[in-house]
């Protein structure tokens, strides 16, 4: 299973990881991301999000360029 996760960083500096939803394959994850046309987030193996064995967001960074 996949977690989509929004990675949101704020003007003071601080940035959180936001659990947006779980999904049976990355494929429907990926799409499901492209459909939210969210830019700065990804797909992560669930088991990973809730053990944060995970590191979370530091920083900004485009995420589009990389997918």
């Amino acid at each position: 299973m996949y977690a989509l996760v929004m990675m949101v960083c704020y003007l003071n500096g601080s940035c959180e990881n936001l659990y947006l939803g779980g999904f049976d394959t990355e494929e429907q994850c990926v799409r499901e991301l492209k459909v939210q046309r969210i830019q700065r987030g990804g797909c992560l193996p669930l088991e990973n999000v809730l053990d944060d064995f995970w590191q979370p967001a530091t920083r900004a960074a485009d995420f589009h360029r990389v997918f």
